[in-house]
């Protein structure tokens, strides 16, 4: 604590988890600390619930209605697919006939909207369908949501 940067770290309220590694080498002990923001657990539902919200948080602010949302399992089955491979517009319209929209996304924390999505917030819309799975792949080296959203006007 005497060391006003290791202090600043250690008090940082951003940081909610610490992992600590010691390690002995002839008689020299070496002691790191890691500090980080772990992220909320969250399950594909509550995914889907908290994009809905914070779309509609969004439309109020923008001076517009709420829409009404909902999770859809087709969109879900597509976000789960996108894993394996690109989720297309083609693919995304035949599971959601209508749609003015479509937009397949990856999201690490929900609560940060993609650019995607914060421009719709601003345009003309009825309804969003919704469809989130847990899905991390080689691709990304953390855990991440494959979202499938349409909007409907």
């Amino acid at each position: 604590m005497n060391s006003p940067l290791h202090r600043q770290n250690m008090l940082n309220p951003t940081y909610n988890a610490v992992g600590i590694g010691v390690a002995l080498h002839g008689k020299q002990v070496y002691v790191v600390q890691d500090f980080a923001h772990v992220l909320q657990t969250r399950n594909a539902n509550e995914v889907e619930d908290e994009i809905i919200t914070d779309f509609n948080r969004l439309r109020v602010s923008h001076g517009l209605a709420e829409i009404m949302g909902t999770k859809s399992e087709n969109l879900r089955k597509l976000a789960c697919e996108g894993k394996e491979h690109p989720v297309h517009a083609r693919d995304v319209m035949a599971a959601a006939p209508g749609a003015s929209r479509v937009m397949a996304f990856t999201i690490v924390d929900p609560s940060t909207l993609p650019e995607s999505l914060l421009n719709a917030s601003r345009e003309p819309a009825q309804r969003m369908n919704v469809g989130a799975c847990f899905a991390p792949s080689a691709s990304t080296s953390y855990a991440a949501f494959w979202v499938v959203v349409t909007m409907f006007r």
